[in-house]
């Protein structure tokens, strides 16, 4: 995966005089808050670091957790960029805490550890033959 949408080619030049690029790796962790289970099916987007509206077209690139609750952007250029959860995976509310990122050196690898929620389950009771929904904290 590489960036796209307005790329922004960042060089640095060595001691030698050798221009080379900077490029690290974003991996994060999908995990459940109660339980620390891994989370598969949630995708993420990377977005530059002053994005306000997180949607799949404004994202720089899109990853999804894997089995391991893992999800990658490889060969993200040096600079400073947000994660945030797009669509969360089945059965689990939605993340909307945005992280912080940066690349900073060549063969970064920044890690971020992300947590949800199951979604409440409702409750359907019959009362006096009529039915009613219960729901969270109300019983």
């Amino acid at each position: 995966n590489t960036l796209r949408r307005g790329d922004l080619k960042v060089t640095k030049t060595s001691e030698d005089g050798l221009v080379e690029g900077i490029y690290g790796t974003i991996k994060g962790y999908k995990v459940n808050r109660e339980t620390g289970d891994k989370i598969s099916g949630a995708l993420f987007g990377l977005f530059r670091a002053d994005e306000t509206s997180f949607t799949e077209a404004n994202a720089l690139l899109t990853a999804e957790s894997g089995e391991d609750g893992i999800f990658t952007f490889e060969n993200v250029v040096y600079g400073s960029y947000t994660v945030r959860e797009l669509h969360p995976a089945a059965g689990y509310l939605e993340n909307e805490t945005v992280y912080a990122v940066t690349v900073d050196k060549d063969g970064d690898v920044v890690e971020i550890t992300v947590v949800n929620d199951h979604k409440p389950k409702e409750l359907l009771v019959l009362c006096e033959g009529m039915p009613f929904l219960l729901l969270p904290n109300c019983i």
